[in-house]
């Protein structure tokens, strides 16, 4: 004889007339009638080709193959009752973890005000930040080690579900020591031979600032020399202002640092770019990650 399927349903009646020692009592119990209960018996039964009681006396004492079945019925049942408690903890946001990627520049400059006042109003959930470049942080969610993910970049409409939640103005920046510290502009042709100090492959920084120059004639690398390449914006942002070479910094990076540098106006050309809020299209987030989105607008 060949069990096919076991219907929940069944087990938890069949259970709780076990429990109760009758079909009346058990129907009362759950509040259902007698014949309800005694369908559901029956149903069990014909699913599992046996009879499952000794019926008689007022009273329904389980046979021996309804003692075994009733053994993992209990067991069954119990694990739905804390799967039900889990899950409505989980979806109430009551415990649990979220994991999120973001590239360099909204990690440091934007996410963290949305992050503290997420974990303020929901301090049960664990909140672990990934942090790299746009590239990396893409990989990462490609591969499910996260549920999104905040680059600054555009993304392929086709692999990735995005929308944008800011915008990033990306200012070129010169410290006290360089000739053009005392000024407001430049000239797009100015920067035709002035070394930069950029970041490395895989920025979405550099990837704006490179398109953005590129289409203008102006080749960082080529006709815009590179003088040194840091791992980050503050590194670029503290070798800028001792030094006399530029570099293309987020304007949220020089806050609090108006005396030491020097944002400088494009006459030709305005860099910004947009903070993308980025879903796998594959896989759906989950009720925390869903809250933290909200917060974004």
């Amino acid at each position: 004889m060949i069990v096919h399927g076991l219907d929940l349903r069944h087990l938890e009646i069949f259970g709780r007339v076990v429990q109760e020692g009758g079909i009346t009592q058990a129907a009362r119990s759950l509040g259902l009638t007698q014949p309800t209960v005694s369908g559901h018996i029956h149903s069990l039964e014909e699913e599992i080709g046996t009879v499952l009681f000794h019926r008689g006396g007022g009273r329904a004492r389980p046979t021996a193959a309804g003692e075994m079945l009733n053994q993992f019925a209990a067991r069954i049942c119990t694990l739905k009752a804390e799967a039900l408690v889990e899950l409505e903890k989980f979806l109430g946001l009551r415990q649990g973890e979220l994991r999120i990627g973001a590239s360099t520049t909204p990690a440091t400059y934007y996410l963290p005000p949305h992050l503290a006042r997420f974990s303020a109003k929901h301090p049960a959930i664990k909140v672990e930040l990934t942090v790299g470049d746009t590239r990396a942080i893409l990989a990462a969610l490609e591969e499910g080690r996260i549920e999104m993910a905040l680059v600054g970049d555009e993304v392929d409409g086709d692999r990735y579900r995005a929308r944008k939640v800011a915008s990033d103005p990306i200012a070129l920046t010169v410290g006290r020591s360089h000739p053009w510290f005392s000024r407001s502009k430049v000239k797009l042709e100015e920067l035709r031979g002035q070394p930069l100090i950029v970041r490395g492959e895989g920025s979405a920084t550099l990837s704006s600032v490179v398109h953005l120059l590129a289409e203008k004639g102006l080749r960082i690398g080529q006709e815009i020399p590179i003088a040194l390449r840091l791992p980050t914006n503050e590194a670029i942002r503290e070798a800028v202002a001792h030094s006399e070479t530029a570099a293309f910094l987020p304007r949220a990076c020089l806050a609090g640092r108006e005396g030491e540098l020097r944002p400088l106006e494009l006459e030709e050309l305005s860099i910004e770019r947009p903070f993308m809020l980025v879903l796998s299209l594959s896989r759906e987030p989950g009720p925390a990650a869903k809250m933290l989105m909200k917060m974004f607008g």
